[in-house]
Formats: structure tokens, sequence, C-alpha cells
């Protein structure tokens, strides 16, 4: 924060730190995820996709999934995302959670794998319950909707209990990360490109894709968003709104 360079230790690419914010009702942990100063093209690209990822949570609530709850600040030309930990309580204890990374790496094996093809064999072995593997998979037709291409099973994970099936945990780090700057800083141009499902997704691409045509427009109504990510969103949603009726 002294204008050195900041890594993660909570994972990731996006600068972030924990804090715990002491409050009437007790602790509230958040992690928080940090943009550059403004005045450079990255700077504001990551302040874009920033407030995409709380646009995107928003609309995942609204349609009855768990997201991560957050908050957009700004200071010192910065924008900040702060999420409250869900893996937290009030009273500085924890909730056990467990990332699909770490029941792929231990019971399955795959390293890589779309979370929609992931659902159905997490459902099949108890580990999700039906109304929980359709959520991953509508989640991850969600992501792949709307850009992001970070979509590693590190990025999502089950909430510990004393049996089996295991309740998904709330989704995080959803943003159009297909967009984030290169690594050299550079903003480099890429195109969307609408995904499309298989004869046997249809119905899960159709409820995220409805998700996604929202998530689109909301990006486009918001001010704060620069005029280059306003076209960048154009161009998707009129991807996705030409798809729909395609996909019966």
């Amino acid at each position: 924060m002294r204008g050195e360079a900041v890594g993660s230790s909570a994972g990731g690419e996006q600068p972030k730190f924990t804090a715990i914010l002491h409050t009437e009702g007790g602790y509230t942990p958040v992690i928080v995820k940090f943009s550059e100063r403004a005045g450079t093209p990255a700077a504001q690209r990551w302040s874009d996709l920033l407030r995409c990822e709380h646009l995107a949570s928003d609309i995942l609530r609204a349609h009855g999934i768990a997201a991560a709850e957050s908050e957009l600040l700004e200071s010192d030309g910065r924008v900040f995302l702060q999420s409250t930990r869900f893996d937290r309580t009030p009273v500085l204890g924890r909730r056990g959670f467990v990332s699909l990374a770490a029941v792929d790496a231990a019971y399955f094996g795959h390293g890589r794998i779309d979370w929609w093809s992931f659902a159905p064999q997490l459902q099949r072995d108890g580990w999700l319950s039906d109304a929980d593997a359709q959520r991953l998979r509508v989640c991850g037709w969600f992501g792949a909707l709307i850009g992001n291409n970070d979509m590693h099973l590190g990025n999502a994970g089950l909430m510990l209990d004393d049996a089996l099936p295991l309740a998904l945990a709330p989704i995080y780090d959803m943003l159009p990360m297909a967009f984030r700057p290169a690594a050299s800083g550079e903003v480099v141009e890429r195109a969307y490109v609408v995904p499309l499902p298989t004869p046997d997704q249809r119905d899960d691409w159709r409820a995220a894709a409805g998700m996604a045509v929202q998530f689109w427009e909301r990006v486009i109504e918001d001010v704060h968003v620069s005029a280059a990510f306003h076209s960048i969103a154009r161009d998707a949603l009129a991807q996705v709104t030409r798809a729909l009726p395609r996909i019966g």
C-alpha cells in the first residue's frame, strides 16, 4: 500500500487484504480487494471488474443462489470491494469450508473440469443435493456467459458438516476475468464469444442466460463503469440475447 506491489495471501490474481470490523453486533471478518490508484487503463479496468463482481453477486442472490455479500467503497483514487467472509462467525469463530479443488484432488483427480460437468459427479457420489448440483451447473454457465474464464475448482466449495450431502458454499470471485489486464498492465482488447450448450445442457444454460442478460444490462446502466467496458457489455448482451431464442 506504499506504492509497492501488493500480493494476495488469500489466493487469486487481484490484490487483497483481510480485516475484522468491530460492529455493534460483534465482529465482521472481511476480505477486501482493491484496484490500482486511478490514472492508468489497468486501474480503470480493475475498477470496472470489481464493480462487475459486486453486480454478479447481486444477480445470483436475486435468483436464490447464495453469493458472497459485498460492498463497494472508494478512497484515494482506488475502488475497494469489501466482502463479508462466510467462513467466519461474528464471534471470531470459523465455519468449515472445503474447496472443490480439494475434493477433486482427494476423490476424483480431474485437475481442471467445468463446473457443469463436475456437478453431476458430486451429486452422484452424495456430496451435493440435487438442488445444489443444479445451482452449481447454472453458476458454471452464468460465469461462462459473463466472461469469467477463471472458474477453476478453487473458486467454488462446500460448507463442512457432519454428514453428506454438504451445502454448496456461497459463490465468490464471480466476475468477467476474460477482460482483466495482462500481467504487464496492458489492457488487451478481447472479443466476447457466447458459449453454447449441448442439448442436454439447454435448461441450465437458459436459466443462466437469463441471469447473464440481467447482469450485462446492470453493467451498462452503471454510470461508474467506463465507456470502454460499457462497449464490451453491449456486445455481450447482444450476443446472449440473439442466442437465447435459438436454444429451445
